[in-house]
């Protein structure tokens, strides 16, 4: 009888340290939970950034996020998300989605600014466990990209973030571009912003900016083909090797051949640690540019074709 009393006492004892140990591990959760902060997102005044600032300590709902993003930040040096540059006309939460619907101002987003806007926005309200996914609709159609395709559902995870509280996802470095005149027979200098991803080489961005061509009614011509292909570039001592599709050798109008390479050496051969350029199709070096210039050289910057543009 005396063994059975102190087996249930020593059982007791076991279930109020069970007990006890649950109670330990669950405060010391709660303890984590209560210090998880939540932040809105706002876009720094120079629009190359966003900086994150507390709001709360528990979990807030999606309305409390979205009337934050309309309301003024702490620090001057950052600038208010929504009410300002672009107004917000409704929003709706299907099952985990959360539709945001513009009004028409969205459109006159520069495109860095577009891009970090839809950080702060995303980064902000996929913060509540109502949110998994943020699409964004502008009086009320789908938002589009550049190139007239679907932008679709975005997470925070759809935007790359630094250690700290700042996102530099967009850097912008002026560039200059070489296009032709309208005879094809002299390259035009015309300087531009590069807005590129910091996770993209610049060299990438200017070539496939040559690609696109200028601007209409811009005095200067394209020298390649806007449906050519980069299929990659590598920079090694100084020499920028270029892979195009074999689009590249297709001339557009008058342009000569000339003018056509020297748009593509004197554009990259402008950043900084590039002093030379050779230039495959398909990775093949072995055959020649259109007809007059072999790929198996190396080409420098030739500024002889250079005209000025007095437009």
């Amino acid at each position: 009888m005396k063994t059975m009393r102190n087996l249930l006492i020593l059982n007791l004892i076991f279930v109020l340290m069970l007990s006890l140990t649950a109670c330990s591990s669950k405060k010391v959760s709660d303890e984590k939970e209560e210090k998880k902060e939540y932040k809105v997102y706002y876009l720094n005044l120079e629009e190359n950034a966003i900086v994150g600032e507390v709001i709360a300590d528990k979990e807030p709902d999606v309305k409390t996020l979205v009337n934050a993003l309309f309301k003024q930040p702490k620090s001057n040096t950052l600038k208010q998300t929504l009410g300002v540059d672009v107004g917000l006309i409704d929003y709706d939460i299907n099952g985990k989605q959360l539709v945001m619907n513009f009004n028409g101002a969205y459109d006159k987003l520069s495109k860095q600014a577009e891009v970090l806007f839809r950080a702060c926005v995303v980064k902000t309200l996929c913060q509540s466990s109502q949110v998994d996914y943020v699409s964004f609709e502008i009086a009320g159609e789908p938002l589009l990209d550049s190139k007239g395709e679907l932008v679709g559902v975005m997470d925070s995870e759809s935007f790359i973030s630094n250690a700290g509280d700042e996102f530099n996802m967009y850097e912008k470095t002026p560039v200059t571009l070489y296009f032709s005149n309208e005879t094809g027979d002299g390259l035009i200098p015309v300087t531009d912003d590069a807005i590129y991803s910091s996770n993209t080489p610049l060299e990438k961005v200017v070539i496939q900016k040559l690609i696109e061509g200028p601007a209409e009614n811009s005095g200067v011509y394209a020298t390649l083909p806007s449906d050519t292909k980069l299929n990659n570039i590598s920079i090694k001592d100084g020499i920028a090797y270029i892979s195009l599709d074999s689009e590249a050798v297709n001339s557009p109008n008058n342009i000569s051949e000339e003018i056509a390479l020297y748009s593509i050496v004197n554009t990259i051969t402008g950043i900084k640690g590039i002093n030379r350029v050779q230039i495959s199709i398909n990775d093949d070096a072995d055959r020649f540019f259109r007809e007059s210039f072999p790929l198996s050289e190396i080409y420098e910057k030739n500024m002889d074709l250079v005209i000025n543009n007095n437009k």
